[in-house]
This record gives structure tokens, sequence and C-alpha cells, in this order.
């Protein structure tokens, strides 16, 4: 049986990957507005890979009949001034969110609960994929700086995720 604290540790978890998503789509409209479609679709993409995330957890706290606590979602930023600064906020907001599934699997193995360490081995690699594309984006955006022809070859580079996942 999983342990109060691990299913309020959850349930935080499940606010965090909504407050990401929520966050990942703000990020994706300051890209659209500036006519960085590519950015934007790369972007709004995520917030539904987070929004999956929430999801799953969700599903999990249900299945094992546990409490479901939903807490507030807050506004997120929405004001950046470059491509680079949006990124570099995906960033922090993935290495937090790792941080916390760090905390929330240490915890299920200091209380022996190894069906909970079993289901978020899924998330535990997930963010340190997510920590690697997005820290690489960022990498690339330093590399090209403002400039227009980067920027705009790495715009349409990254709207193909959404392309793909189409076709």
């Amino acid at each position: 049986m999983i342990s109060d604290t691990l299913v309020q540790m959850l349930n935080s978890q499940i606010n965090a990957e909504l407050q990401s998503s929520y966050h990942y789509m703000a990020m994706s409209t300051y890209a659209r507005q500036r006519n960085m479609d590519g950015f934007g679709t790369w972007l709004q993409e995520q917030a539904k890979e987070e929004l999956g995330h929430a999801l799953k957890i969700y599903q999990y706290l249900v299945d094992l009949g546990a409490s479901i606590e939903l807490g507030d979602v807050k506004a997120p930023k929405s004001n950046y001034h470059s491509m680079q600064e949006v990124f570099e906020d995906a960033l922090s907001t993935e290495r937090r969110l790792g941080e916390t599934l760090n905390d929330i699997a240490q915890k299920a193995v200091d209380t022996k609960d190894n069906t909970t360490f079993t289901f978020l081995q899924w998330f535990l690699t997930e963010q340190v994929e997510e920590v690697a594309s997005v820290s690489s984006i960022v990498e690339k955006l330093k590399l090209v700086g403002e400039d227009g022809n980067g920027l705009l070859n790495l715009d349409m580079f990254y709207g193909q995720r959404g392309l793909a996942r189409e076709g």
C-alpha cells in the first residue's frame, strides 16, 4: 500500500506537471506572437507531453485507490526577451521536475514501495531526455545569438516535431 507521504508527493507532482504544461503553452504563445511558429509548435508539443505526464501520475493514483488533490495552477510567466530566454526558462523547469521526481523515487525506496519506485522509472528516464533535449536547444540558440537567419533555420528545424507526430 502506498504511504500518505508518497500520495501527497505524487499529487504535488501532478500539479507541477500541469503547471509545466501551462508554462509551455505561455512560451508557445510568446514564440507564435513573434512568428516563430516552429518553436511555437515544439513548445506546444512539450505542453502536451507535460499534460500527459500529469495524467499518467493521476491514473496511477486512481488505480491505487489513493486520494487525488488537485492544486491551483498559477498564471505562468509570459514576457520574455528572446527565444534563448524562453528555452533557458524551460531548462530550469525540466531540471526542477527532475529533482522532484528524484525526491519521490528516493522516498519510494526509503519506504520500500517497490511498485511506486518501478512506476517512476519511466519518468526518471524521460526527464534525462527532456533536460538533454532542451539543453541542446539552449546551446544552439547561444550559437546563433540574435542572427535572424540562424533563428529562422532553428525555428524551421524544431517545427518539424509536430509534423513528425502527425505523419
